[in-house]
């Protein structure tokens, strides 16, 4: 008879394990390795902090950070902490946040629905998606509780307010990938329709009883508009990670313990060296300044396993994904992307970013975008994006190959690049050099007057952008001067010296130097003292090809050294 029973469809039925409705321990205890794993549980302390003080508006929670980089795992963890059960949970018994005094004051507390979008919203429509999440979870909690009368089994939001009346406990909502619908690029009508599904479930918290929502995507929320029901969300993200920073996965003490497992077992020191140089970089400043080195998980993981340094991202998606935007080339990107891959640094703004995939308008917007996703790190305090380790590099560098285009690109930055070392050089004969394998190069080959000259030397000095701020039509008193670098912080660390460069058309070299001297131009650099660089290029359009020495630019360079008065 007990045979019978335990292989019956109600005894499998009531058997099965809750994917939606307190889930309990079973998810952390699939998704982990105990070779691999890192204790993260510290985080949970954070989290029953703010349920504490839930009227201060902070326990809604978006946690948007990179594909691969523990999203999930965060969340099958708190849904493993705060789960109802009548069970004894094992999971936490030794980990970190048992060493703090009332460690599990919320321990299977509360009512959680976890949600995972991917299983509603991947192949399914908004409307079906949102049908398939009551039915679900409606199923489920008529498993674990038989009696349970639903007043609306379409309404979450009445699900979740019955939940509270019904077992008097109060509810958590757990949502990964949040951002699924807006980064399938469904049409906006759709997206306004989702982003308000979830403005109604959550905007009064106390009608539901939810103490807590935490919501993991790749993407920062999206708004929909001024006084969007979202904005009662704190969001930490790659770019403002505030008290989140040290959980974002693995920091550099988290990879030297977990290397030092496996040293144990035959690892070299020189593997960790490199493992370190191919998965690094992505830098975080938490609330307090603290700084943090931050690894990519996915890979440091099964760079361990495998005993093998290579490129774990998904190539084939990568350089999809990436090619798409870098091609759109909005303001010299390419020439940018280049200045990357040979490890510079980049400024930019990302307060024009709108949170989704389609909404880009600028090189500031692409870039962000690339710092959400993964592709670029964002360095806080200057404001600059970089490329974080060589695991990255590699997927830019596959694209730069692949593209003729691309090598005619990096090409023009490792000329740029010389061209600022010979003027700070004084190599004025070099600098014509260069000036002349750019007009060779360009598209225009004639000048026509000295605004086109201008235009092609500015080009020409894309590299100095880094180091200098360029001014254009200085005003002496007695006179306009062409161009005018000044250097930023980071030119003065370098001890760069201001430079004015002074452009003729069809004179000569020399009567620019004098222009410049006549007119008092270096006065115009009066915060700097010291060397300044005067620099004049003149392009002559009548010289012929078969002139000897044949050359349409001259250049001549000289040093003054302008002292404190």
């Amino acid at each position: 008879m007990f045979e019978t029973l335990i292989n019956s469809d109600q005894w499998k039925e009531l058997n099965k394990k809750n994917i939606f409705f307190n889930p309990g321990c079973y998810k952390i205890n699939d998704s982990i390795n105990p070779d691999t794993y890192i204790d993260k549980t510290e985080l949970i302390l954070h989290f029953n902090e703010l349920i504490e003080k839930v009227k201060d508006e902070k326990s809604f929670i978006c946690d948007s950070r990179p594909r691969r980089f523990g999203k999930t795992i965060t969340a099958n963890m708190l849904v493993a902490y705060y789960s109802y059960t009548e069970s004894e949970i094992p999971f936490f018994k030794y980990k970190k946040i048992s060493k703090t005094e009332n460690w599990d004051k919320y321990l299977d507390e509360f009512n959680v629905i976890h949600l995972n979008m991917i299983n509603y919203f991947l192949e399914h429509d908004f409307e079906d998606g949102k049908k398939i999440i009551s039915m679900e979870l409606c199923k489920e909690i008529k498993r674990r509780i038989p009696n349970f009368k639903f007043q609306d089994k379409n309404d979450l939001k009445m699900i979740l307010k019955d939940l509270n009346e019904l077992t008097d406990r109060e509810n958590i909502v757990i949502i990964d990938k949040y951002d699924l619908i807006v980064r399938k690029k469904e049409d906006e009508d759709t997206i306004k329709k989702y982003l308000n599904f979830l403005i109604g479930l959550f905007k009064d918290k106390h009608e539901t009883s939810v103490v807590l929502v935490y919501m993991t995507g790749i993407l920062p929320l999206k708004q929909v508009g001024i006084n969007s029901g979202l904005n009662n969300f704190s969001e930490y993200t790659m770019i403002n990670p505030s008290w989140m920073a040290k959980f974002i996965e693995f920091t550099e003490k988290e990879v030297d313990d977990l290397y030092d497992r496996y040293e144990k077992k035959g690892l070299s020191r020189n593997f960790k060296n490199r493992m370190k140089k191919w998965y690094d970089g992505y830098k975080l400043i938490d609330e307090n300044n603290l700084k943090y080195e931050i690894y990519t998980p996915y890979s440091i993981i099964n760079a361990l396993y495998y005993r093998e340094i290579r490129n774990y991202w998904n190539k084939t998606e990568t350089i999809k994904f990436l090619s798409n935007y870098i091609n759109m080339n909005y303001e010299r990107l390419k020439e940018d992307i280049g200045f990357l891959i040979k490890n510079k640094k980049i400024k930019i703004d990302v307060k024009s970013f709108q949170n989704d995939f389609t909404s880009i308008n600028s090189k500031d917007d692409i870039f962000t975008l690339l710092v959400h996703t993964g592709y670029l790190g964002y360095d806080k305090e200057n404001k600059e994006v970089f490329i974080p380790n060589k695991e990255i590099k590699e997927q830019f560098e596959l694209i730069m190959m692949s593209n003729a285009n691309w090598k005619f690109t990096m090409n023009k930055l490792v000329q740029s690049e010389n061209l600022l070392k010979a003027t700070l050089k004084g190599d004025a004969e070099i600098v014509a050099k260069y000036l002349e394998d750019a007009h060779d190069d360009g598209s225009n080959n004639t000048y026509n007057n000295e605004a086109t000259l201008s235009y092609a030397i500015q080009l020409a000095y894309y590299k100095a952008e880094d180091y200098y701020i360029k001014s254009l039509e200085v005003d002496s008193g007695k006179g306009f001067a062409d161009i005018v670098y000044f250097p930023t912080e980071e030119g003065i660390k370098r001890d760069y010296p201001p430079f004015i460069v002074e452009l003729k058309y069809n004179k000569t070299a020399e009567s620019g130097i004098q222009q410049i001297k006549n007119r008092g131009y270096p006065k115009r650099l009066e915060k700097y003292y010291g060397k300044i660089l005067l620099v004049c290029i003149n392009y002559n359009k009548e010289i012929k090809s078969n002139c000897p020495g044949y050359k349409h630019h001259s250049c001549i360079i000289e040093e003054i050294e302008k002292k404190k008065t």
